[in-house]
């Protein structure tokens, strides 16, 4: 399935319709969303886009901020991240619980409080990302719990 906007992420906007909810909430292997503005989804534990369960999704050329996650992983593997820019998020990038083969590629995370945080997740690829201006863990951040 694949959810693209007509306009790109400067003109097509997705605010999350309740603040506890996520805005995009993937369940389902093979899902692509590429070219959104997404925000809105700011209460603890909400993302624009959440990855559940979930191997071999792309997520590319989208914008989210003004999330609590803008871009979350759990327990997910083989998806791929592309030229997203995450910004003002409490965490801009999470993958937590998601190893082998994630891949995040040219993507932004500044102005967040983390900019990415991976938790128990190994065996990713993160090549030419950016990270600026966060709060906590400026650039990649690992812990295992």
């Amino acid at each position: 399935m694949t959810i693209k906007s007509e306009n790109g992420s400067a003109n097509c906007f997705v605010q999350a319709a309740n603040p506890y909810d996520h805005a995009f909430n993937v369940t389902a292997d093979y899902v692509n969303i590429n070219g959104f503005t997404v925000k809105g989804a700011n209460k603890r534990g909400k993302a624009g886009i959440y990855l559940y369960y979930v191997s071999n999704c792309n997520v590319s050329n989208n914008i989210v901020s003004n999330n609590n996650f803008g871009i979350q992983l759990t327990s997910s593997s083989s998806n791929a991240l592309t030229n997203n820019i995450a910004s003002s998020n409490g965490c801009g990038i999470d993958l937590y619980h998601s190893s082998n083969n994630n891949t995040l590629t040219n993507n932004i995370a500044s102005n967040n409080k983390h900019g990415i945080f991976m938790s128990s997740s190994t065996n990713n690829t993160l090549t030419k990302n950016s990270m600026s201006d966060n709060n906590y863990n400026f650039g990649v951040y690992q812990e295992y719990i």
